[in-house]
């Protein structure tokens, strides 16, 4: 259907496939009896619903009714979304049991693409149906879970005795049957994003919480696994990917998982784990069992070429190589990383944002060994000069304005040095290797084009300010 189509009424779609190139839904009825349904754009239901045993092939924005079983027949539904699925918090989704096989007895909404839940979910029982305890009910599935922030549910008790139990997993939602006064376990944050660091261990911690009946004992197990397309191994954590036993006591109400990853300095992706929550003795029920948590690659390396580096929010490890590299470590207390060689006169790297006492800068000799801090820094007097050349051969000269006369710049050591002259005006790092005097393709210089803090005043600098 090639025109455009503003439903506001009903549409039915019996059997065979329809393709809308131009739909809106506005509170509207979309009835499907096993058709299929396709569509040129986003499918945004604007209120009204969606019913009925049938696929739809787009993504969907749901703020209005997803009901997999249309109400004029008396049978059960699987509703399938080839695409992303999005709800509002005004959406809602309902569900109904009539027996134990999703699709035949009761309904079931397949996402094949990444969900997001903000709205409420109806469960019903239909045709005089009780299930019984231990049941389970995959009610939705999807690929991914992006969010559950608030999703909401109504109908969940049974009895008074028993209740429907909801448990998220990575790739579906569960409603289970127990005994209300069952013990329920649950694992919270559900998604955790830090840096790795570049050193020692950085702790990812979560939170497993009892509710119910809390006056027993209890233990759970559980394990960590790499995920996703890029999935955290052994060698994140020291070698052997962590697992463990929680033990709660009568009445302890909460426990917590530290898991340890490994810090580094070497660029790489993203990396993905998940932790997972197993066999509850006792006959607790665990709701939550999974959390997923991202490793976020701090570290920037850059190559011979001209770099642009910028890190993330967090403590960032940043080394441009050779080249004329621009360099931005962000939020955080970063590390910027120079080899002698790698930013001469000739193409001197730039730091857009160093944070004066909080960024620290780490060198290394020109064959990339880790050398220690210069044992001297200090600020030299303004330079008018014109070239940068120029300039470093004077504070090469006279690397101290405090003091009169000349006080030059020694082996291993640093200046600040702050030029006025419009063409090459800034704010410049000086510094000089283990060898006397300025040698042009060897020691560094660096400009700072921006910066937080204070700039030092002439004369000595404490160099744990800037270096490490």
């Amino acid at each position: 259907m090639g025109v455009v189509f503003n439903n506001t009424g009903t549409v039915e779609v019996q059997s065979g496939r329809l393709n809308f190139s131009n739909y809106t839904h506005n509170n509207a009825n979309l009835i499907l009896k096993g058709g299929l349904l396709t569509f040129s754009n986003p499918l945004n239901i604007n209120g009204g619903t969606i019913e009925g045993n049938g696929t739809i092939n787009v993504a969907v924005t749901n703020s209005g009714l997803l009901n997999p079983r249309y109400v004029s027949n008396t049978e059960f539904g699987r509703l399938t979304i080839n695409g992303n699925y999005t709800e509002t918090n005004n959406a809602s989704i309902n569900i109904q049991l009539g027996g134990n096989t999703a699709g035949v007895n009761f309904d079931q909404v397949d996402i094949n693409g990444t969900a997001n839940f903000d709205g409420n979910l109806n469960v019903s029982l239909l045709n005089g149906f009780t299930p019984t305890v231990g049941s389970t009910f995959d009610v939705l599935t999807y690929d991914a879970l992006n969010s559950l922030s608030n999703l909401d549910f109504t109908g969940l008790d049974i009895n008074s005795t028993l209740k429907f139990l909801p448990q998220w997993s990575s790739n579906k939602l569960t409603i289970k049957v127990v005994d209300k006064s069952a013990t329920n376990l649950a694992i919270a944050p559900t998604t955790e994003t830090q840096t790795e660091g570049n050193s020692g261990t950085k702790p990812f911690t979560f939170t497993v919480t009892r509710s119910g009946n809390t006056t027993g004992t209890n233990t759970v197990n559980w394990t960590v696994a790499g995920t996703g397309s890029n999935p955290a191994n052994a060698t994140d954590f020291g070698g052997t990917l962590p697992s463990g036993t929680l033990t709660f006591a009568a009445n302890e109400p909460s426990k917590v998982i530290t898991v340890n990853v490994n810090g580094d300095i070497t660029q790489e992706s993203n990396e993905i784990f998940t932790v997972t929550l197993s066999n509850a003795s006792n006959g607790a029920n665990i709701t939550t069992a999974t959390a997923t948590a991202t490793i976020q690659n701090d570290d920037f390396i850059g190559n011979s070429s001209n770099n642009t580096l910028t890190g993330t929010a967090g403590n960032d490890y940043i080394n441009g190589g050779a080249g004329r590299d621009t360099l931005t470590g962000g939020v955080g207390s970063d590390i910027f990383v120079f080899q002698f060689g790698q930013s001469p006169v000739s193409g001197a790297d730039r730091i857009t944002d160093f944070a004066i006492g909080t960024d620290k800068i780490d060198l290394l000799s020109s064959s990339g060994v880790a050398m220690n801090a210069p044992i001297s820094f200090t600020c030299a007097a303004n330079s008018t000069a014109t070239t940068l050349t120029n300039m470093t051969n004077s504070v090469f000269t006279d690397a101290n304005g405090a003091l009169t006369g000349n006080q030059a710049l020694g082996v291993n050591s640093a200046a600040l040095v702050n030029v006025t002259t419009a063409s090459i005006a800034g704010t410049y790092l000086v510094i000089n290797d283990s060898v006397a005097g300025f040698q042009s393709s060897n020691d560094l210089l660096v400009n700072i084009t921006g910066y937080s803090g204070t700039l030092p005043a002439f004369g000595s600098i404490p160099v744990s300010s800037f270096f490490i």
